[in-house]
């Protein structure tokens, strides 16, 4: 009241038990879409994704989706990963879009062979504010681990930076911190790379590199 603004109720939990929740999936990631008209939840391990003016419940997304966002040029997407299920014989990474308000799903992009699965180690982080680039950390089919720069405009691929490969060394591979999360940079022109170690070295702190051509820029 202070400030002349007030507090409503979004939602009430589902009545499943005493850790019944509704809530924002990550204290990072946003939960708002781009007009702030629509807001996506975490209810009970499922995403769901109501209207902020009534509170209404707009859409519960399928279970498969995987490392969601909401799609800064089209506040209607949110844009994801396919299932991580490779048991079933699924090889590919898939990159999806769905319409929150029609339901309509269309696959982005497969990405190469070469990569097999989403690693669930890392967060998944906001796309460009374009809605044109994002990042990823992919296993590899080699077991090598790399990070991806993806343009979901044009399912092109921009810089891939291996683990233990060329482009990044095999010193992080023997750093047990391991990455943080791996992001493209607001502008569209990086790939942000935060690590759990601090510092200003390889593997540590927050790194930036080329999104097109993966060279290192600095920390």
């Amino acid at each position: 009241p202070a400030f002349g603004a007030s507090l409503r109720r979004l939602s009430d939990a589902p009545k499943s038990g005493d850790t019944a929740q509704e809530r924002h999936e990550y204290s990072q990631l946003q939960a708002f879409n781009r007009d702030s008209s629509l807001i996506w939840q975490n209810q009970n391990g499922s995403f769901v994704v109501r209207d902020v003016a009534t509170g209404n419940l707009v859409r519960t997304l399928p279970n498969d989706i995987n490392a969601p966002r909401w799609n800064p040029a089209n506040g209607d997407e949110i844009i994801f990963f396919d299932s991580n299920d490779t048991g079933s014989g699924n090889r590919t990474v898939v990159l999806e879009k769905i319409n929150v308000r029609s339901g309509e799903r269309n696959s982005i992009m497969t990405l190469p062979a070469i990569y097999e699965r989403v690693s669930p180690a890392i967060s998944w982080e906001e796309m460009s504010h374009d809605g044109k680039w994002l990042g990823a950390y992919l296993y590899r089919t080699d077991g090598d681990m790399t990070f991806v720069a993806i343009n979901a405009l044009t399912g092109a691929l921009g810089a891939e930076l291996r683990l233990n490969g060329d482009l990044y060394g095999a010193a992080c591979v023997a750093d047990p911190a391991g990455p943080n999360w791996v992001a493209a940079s607001p502008s569209g022109k990086y790939t942000v790379i935060q690590w759990n170690a601090d510092g200003t070295g390889r593997c540590r702190g927050v790194e930036l590199y080329d999104i097109a051509t993966g060279a290192y820029v600095g920390h």
